[in-house]
């Protein structure tokens, strides 16, 4: 049972870990690597929204 439950874990990390690699990529393909960083330097919780979760604005 604990194998199946660290497999699992396993196949997820990697796919995040490819999906960040992606997103890495097409950010710098894109020539946004500033406003990237300027966003995860500024970015806060927008908790006031109508939306059910917060999500990240500046």
């Amino acid at each position: 049972m604990y194998i199946k439950i660290f497999r699992s874990a396993t196949k997820k990390y990697k796919r995040a870990e490819e999906y960040l690699k992606y997103l890495n990529d097409f950010i710098h393909y894109k020539k946004l690597d500033e406003e990237y960083r300027y966003f995860r330097e500024q970015a806060h919780e927008d908790e006031s929204s109508e939306l059910p979760f917060p999500y990240l604005t500046l």
